[in-house]
């Protein structure tokens, strides 16, 4: 009977530490986010998070401050296009360390121009689809309440 709650134990472990892998887009400039990489998945780690860390340090002056000690993540997706121009500059989307607080609600240095941030933590959810879909729904969900009334 012990060997049936040992394997028990060692498939609760398992099963726990693949549910606790996140798993995000990844890409780090406008050409591969929106080219053949767009679509490219990484696990979460120290090295995929710090690699995003570092671009979004340009936006985000005390992000580093803002890490948590809990070695948890999150995904992240930012994108900026300076005033007067018609397609982001910068793009980024990637693993990110947990943040105390919302990533996108962090004190922010931006230039001139819009700055989009999304943060998120279930699996793959920092693709710009996820976003269209929700917008869908919303409209979907506006049109039927119109209906109602």
């Amino acid at each position: 009977m012990s060997g049936y709650k040992l394997i028990g134990v060692f498939l609760l472990v398992v099963i726990f530490k693949s549910v606790a892998a996140l798993m995000c887009y990844q890409c780090f400039n406008v050409e591969k986010c929106g080219g053949d990489d767009k679509n490219t998945i990484v696990q979460c780690n120290n090295q995929s998070a710090l690699e995003v860390a570092v671009i979004s340090a340009f936006f985000f002056p005390k992000l580093s401050e803002s890490f948590t000690d809990d070695n948890k993540f999150q995904c992240a997706s930012l994108a900026f296009t300076p005033t007067g121009a018609t397609n982001a500059s910068i793009m980024v989307k990637g693993c990110m360390f947990e943040t105390k607080q919302t990533l996108c609600q962090l004190e922010t240095d931006i230039p001139n121009g819009n700055f989009s941030c999304h943060s998120c933590n279930t699996n793959k959810c920092n693709s710009g689809v996820t976003l269209g879909w929700s917008f869908l729904l919303l409209m979907v969900g506006l049109a039927a309440t119109r209906m109602v009334k």
